[in-house]
């Protein structure tokens, strides 16, 4: 079947067969749109997805004892093979499925040995080209969590382990009119002189400590057998780096609420674990500092080489850069900003906000 996927004014093609589809919806229809369609896009990505044992095995083997070599490892398992160049095709190599995924411009093939394998690699892709989309119009992806409450958008903004999942759930939890925008990455942008926050198709990570904080305050049990794993709370949870993954669908039937798809940002907020009681709960924070902040410890503004691997890249990507981070600044003059001190031990803190 044929369709479009889209993302905040971004579109991509695709030709996959109904399974792969339909669980496409199903996993990102909380942040993309879908249409299906009777006829490609022209100047559009067009991602195919075909499932063949009698195409794959051949080309596999003809791909493996070709004259090719590997320019890049890429993205986790993806290695790549060929010349790297805007105008030869490039494939690439899904070393953990054995998929291969052929890039020629703008139409990119993905080669599965079944549903399944097919379905990894074309979400992965559908994501990336997406990514390269929105950086391209002046967007980036940042290191946060976020949430509407009472129609107010709501950035929560820290380095890992600064308590954004925390601080998320518990404004989720504590205030009814309140809708869930992403747990771990958000998209930024400026439209019509606003900050706006996208969400962004990424599965819902939940360290222990946070299980059994919210367990404990809330009555809320978002993993029902974690307690048999660890029977007794330690305050040494919050040290470690256990996470459970949760599909973002599973995760808002649990905590009964609601998605949304983007939100005005009129609050960002920076969480900073700080065991001294003499430092201040909540203070200003400095457009400055934050800007730092996002630079050194969340995310750079732009990573132009991050999507290179698949043959994606982000056009005049220094002639924008600089202009963008001014016109984020003068947007922040606008937003409330605020520093959160509070220590993981010391909960009441949170209620504050």
């Amino acid at each position: 079947m044929i369709g479009t996927i889209h993302f905040a004014g971004n579109s991509v093609n695709c030709t996959v067969n109904t399974i792969i589809w339909e669980k496409l919806k199903h996993t990102l229809a909380p942040f993309f749109s879908f249409e299906e369609k009777n006829k490609i896009e022209k100047n559009t990505y067009h991602i195919i997805g075909i499932v063949s044992n009698e195409t794959l095995n051949p080309l596999y083997s003809e791909f493996m004892s070709a004259d090719l070599f590997v320019m890049h490892k890429g993205v986790g398992p993806y290695l790549i093979y060929g010349i790297r160049s805007k105008t030869n095709p490039k494939y690439v190599l899904n070393c953990k499925t054995n998929n291969i995924i052929f890039i020629d411009n703008k139409t990119i093939t993905v080669y599965g040995h079944d549903d399944n394998s097919l379905f990894i690699d074309y979400h992965f892709i559908i994501r990336e080209i997406i990514s390269v989309l929105f950086e391209s119009h002046g967007g980036f992806l940042c290191h946060a969590s976020g949430c509407s409450i009472n129609n107010e958008g709501m950035l929560i903004l820290g380095p890992k382990m600064a308590g954004k999942t925390t601080m998320l759930l518990d404004l989720l939890l504590t205030f009814p009119d309140s809708k869930f925008l992403s747990n771990d990455l958000v998209y930024i942008c400026i439209e019509n002189d606003q900050l706006i926050a996208y969400n962004w198709p990424y599965f819902v990570n939940i360290r222990l400590g946070t299980l059994f904080y919210i367990d404990e305050k809330y009555g809320v049990t978002i993993k029902n057998d974690f307690k048999k794993e660890f029977p007794c709370y330690n305050k040494d949870f919050w040290k470690l780096d256990k996470k459970y993954t949760f599909d973002t669908s599973e995760f808002l039937k649990i905590i009964k609420k609601e998605s949304i798809k983007k939100i005005n940002v009129k609050k960002i907020y920076f969480p900073h674990i700080n065991k001294d009681s003499s430092f201040e709960k909540v203070k200003i924070m400095y457009i400055e500092t934050l800007l730092q902040q996002i630079n050194t410890q969340i995310k750079p503004f732009h990573d132009p080489d991050h999507t290179n691997w698949l043959g994606l890249s982000i056009p005049n990507f220094d002639s924008y850069q600089t202009h963008y981070e001014r016109l984020l600044a003068f947007l922040l003059e606008k937003i409330e900003l605020n520093i959160i001190n509070w220590s993981k031990f010391d909960y009441e803190q949170l209620s504050i906000i």
